[in-house]
């Protein structure tokens, strides 16, 4: 086997490496906020966080967080369960390597 095929296969497995690494170390840190979201006073204190996020931002905005606190008022349990839920998908996904392209897909959302 020719030596410059042999270095590109090394470089292709050490780039793998490299970004299976970099994966794995996004879903430890993810999973390590998906272990926060599943705490009780998470759950029981959902919509003043939102509440509270609201607060400080630019006027263009307002909307947006003014359609959360709506949508999360009275749902706000609802909404932290399948917060906590899609954090734990994410950390799996991302530290198992399993279907990558929908995971990112729902990383970015």
């Amino acid at each position: 086997m020719p030596i410059d095929l042999r270095r590109s296969r090394l470089d292709a497995t050490s780039r793998m490496m490299a970004i299976a690494s970099l994966r794995i170390a996004f879903g430890l840190i993810w999973s390590v906020d998906a272990a926060l979201k599943w705490q009780p006073a998470f759950q029981a204190n959902f919509s003043q966080i939102v509440s509270g996020v609201a607060q400080g931002q630019p006027g263009f905005l307002s909307w947006w967080f003014g359609l959360w606190q709506f949508i999360v008022s009275g749902r706000a349990p609802i909404f932290a369960v399948l917060t906590a839920t899609t954090e734990t998908y994410l950390a799996l996904a991302l530290i198992a390597g399993f279907a990558r392209k929908f995971t990112y897909a729902i990383g970015i959302a």
